[in-house]
């Protein structure tokens, strides 16, 4: 009687070079693969999936080796193309070692630049992997044209071109022709010159400045009191001292303005001092003949003064009477102020005694110290005829 022993086979599971198992198997048994999934690293153009083995797994009746088999998948990339801005301007998903075609490149011109595509960041290749492209741009400053007219906006001073962002200079400086009245003098340009951005146009502004003329003012001498010049349109304005002129005996004078009336500048003008004259007065003064004062008078020039007082009166003495005889000095037209004092006539009182008419001639008779005398026309004679000599 015998014992039978199972004969048992080596059965390997390889992947490539690599063994993954490798154990005795009875005979007639299926053989089982107890690893891990094999793998295969997939490649740039590759990836590689488990697909099984090189043959169905069967009951071993021998050694058997069985190997990993893969699928294999034709590996793809993504090529992305992007503007300089960052923006995504296109995307293709290509296989291994396709040659990309670019997406169209386009920068939008700016007020500031205009841009002109010059290529991608790097040269184009055959996909061999995930890949990038960034366009690339020549910019060019924009260039503006600026015009500069008068104030009529319609006449060009001058035109120029100039870069974005750059202040326009003008070269020329405008003027504008005086006018009968008036003059110009350059303002600057409406608007306010502003850096360049686009194209722009600029009209001068002025400003009227009224013509001057020569003012004069003059004294009623002719004396210049003030010379100034003053813009057309406007009335002149004197800034002196008040203007004067001395008193005459006659006159005092007040300034009573300008001959012509001031009026608005129309063109060199001379003014003269106008005044009022008033007619003076001055004081007249009658006293007595010692000087007592009696009345005091304001008399304008020219007016012969009136003493309005009671007659004066001096008193006797013991060999006088007075009798009021007028003032001295004579009372004339005031030119001056003037004192005027009284006089008398004195009388003897021995005068007077008796009157002779004697023919044409009235004669006196009077006794001085104890003696008689005869006055006739003025003259003194003795009571025989003899002139005394005064």
């Amino acid at each position: 009687m015998f014992d039978s022993i199972v004969n048992t086979y080596l059965v390997t599971f390889i992947n490539g070079e690599d063994t993954l198992q490798s154990e005795r198997v009875a005979y007639g048994t299926e053989p089982i693969y107890n690893g891990q999934t094999p793998t295969k690293p997939a490649d740039e153009q590759h990836s590689y999936v488990f697909a099984g083995w090189d043959a169905e797994l069967v009951a071993v009746t021998g050694e058997a080796t069985y190997t990993a088999t893969f699928t294999v998948t034709e590996k793809t990339y993504v090529i992305t193309w992007l503007n300089n801005d960052g923006s995504e301007i296109g995307r293709d998903t290509l296989k291994y070692g396709a040659t990309p075609t670019p997406a169209e490149a386009t920068k939008e011109n700016t007020a500031e630049f205009t841009y002109t595509f010059t290529g991608w960041d790097k040269a184009i290749v055959p996909v061999a992997g995930d890949a990038t492209y960034t366009a690339q741009y020549d910019s060019v400053r924009n260039k503006y044209t600026i015009t500069f007219y008068f104030d009529d906006g319609k006449t060009v001073i001058e035109t120029m071109v100039v870069e974005y962002g750059q202040m326009p200079d003008p070269t020329k400086t405008p003027s504008k022709i005086a006018e009968e009245h008036h003059y110009y003098t350059f303002k600057g340009w409406e608007p306010a010159l502003a850096p360049v951005t686009g194209d722009a146009s600029y009209k001068a502004v002025f400003d009227v400045v009224p013509q001057e003329y020569l003012i004069t003012f003059k004294n009623y001498n002719g004396m210049v009191l003030q010379k100034k010049n003053v813009a057309y349109g406007t009335i002149p304005e004197y800034t002196g001292a008040t203007p004067t002129k001395p008193r005459t005996q006659q006159y005092s004078y007040t300034f009573a303005g300008w001959s012509p009336e001031l009026t608005e500048v129309s063109g060199a003008a001379t003014y003269t001092a106008r005044y009022e004259e008033v007619l003076n007065q001055y004081t007249i003064i009658f006293v007595d003949e010692d000087g007592t004062e009696l009345e005091r008078q304001e008399v304008e020039y020219g007016k012969k003064p009136v003493y309005q007082g009671e007659t004066p009166v001096k008193a006797e003495d013991e060999q006088h009477t007075y009798t009021f005889a007028g003032w001295t000095p004579a009372i004339v037209a005031v030119t001056k102020n003037a004192t005027y004092r009284a006089t008398y006539t004195p009388h003897d009182k021995s005068q007077g005694l008796w009157d002779v008419q004697d023919g044409a001639a009235t004669s006196t008779k009077v006794i001085r110290n104890g003696t008689l005398y005869i006055i006739r026309a003025g003259k003194t004679y003795t009571t025989d005829g003899v002139l005394i000599e005064q």
